[in-house]
């Protein structure tokens, strides 16, 4: 029975111990320790402690430090065309409306869904009916007209509010050459397109 307890406790013993040596390889510091032999180049690895006479103390880190960047590789081949995607939505379709506009504001010629009125001097409100005005874009007649500049913009969803009714979205302004901006203006002719 004493010769059981003594080889039980010996095995524990030794398995504390190596459980120790373990443990403390690498250190907390995440280095390892080692013992050369210059003699015959025999290298030992160590927990702690100091090597003996003809051996040299090494130690090195269990992760090295990250090295520089490489070049960067050749473009690899083209992969596999991948399947086609899902159709997308209609877009918006090209133009919704266009129209000729004479300088008191009588529509000459039209798509027929524009409707236009005349509150003040160059000063025109477009109605557009059976879609929404996006863009507007609108030209001078140059056969009408000596000259001038003219200004577009799409107010959708609201309207100006020296426009008549809530139906006009699309405000034009005409003005002379060397008028800056402002109101009133200058009566003009001319053509807009709207899409």
């Amino acid at each position: 029975m004493r010769r059981t307890l003594i080889a039980i406790f010996a095995v524990t013993a030794l398995a504390l111990a190596g459980g120790i040596a373990y443990a403390t390889i690498p250190d907390a510091a995440g280095l390892i320790h080692g013992c050369y032999r210059t003699q015959n180049g025999q290298l030992r690895v160590i927990d702690s402690g100091n090597c003996g006479p003809s051996e040299t103390q090494l130690t090195w880190s269990q992760i090295g430090p990250s090295g520089p960047h490489g070049a960067t590789g050749a473009e690899g081949p083209a992969g596999p065309e991948g399947p086609a995607g899902p159709q997308g939505p209609p877009g918006p379709s090209g133009t919704l409306a266009w129209a000729h506009v004479a300088a008191d504001g009588t529509v000459l010629g039209s798509s027929g869904n524009v409707a236009v009125a005349r509150p003040g001097a160059g000063f025109y409100c477009v109605a557009i009916m059976g879609g929404t005005a996006h863009a507007a874009m609108a030209v001078l007649d140059a056969k009408a007209n000596v000259g001038g500049t003219i200004q577009t913009a799409v107010f959708f969803p609201f309207f100006p509010s020296d426009c008549p009714s809530s139906a006009y979205y699309i405000l034009v302004v005409t003005r002379p050459q060397s008028q800056d901006g402002d109101l009133p203006g200058a009566d003009r002719a001319y053509y807009l397109v709207v899409s």
